[in-house]
């Protein structure tokens, strides 16, 4: 009975630790993306900022 719980948790630890890695990296991954469309909404703002006015 012993071994069979030591194989449980040893399969169990390793599933929620290759779900906490995928996780993390989803995060990451998802937040570089939405830096880059930060900075990249900011370049079009300050753009469409800049031609506002030379209009006036």
């Amino acid at each position: 009975m012993g071994i069979i719980d030591y194989l449980y948790m040893g399969i169990v630890g390793i599933f929620s630790l290759g779900c906490i890695i995928y996780g993390i990296r989803l995060a990451i991954k998802t937040r570089k993306e939405n830096i880059k469309q930060y900075i990249k909404n900011k370049n079009q703002r300050k753009i469409k900022f800049e031609n506002n006015g030379t209009k006036h």
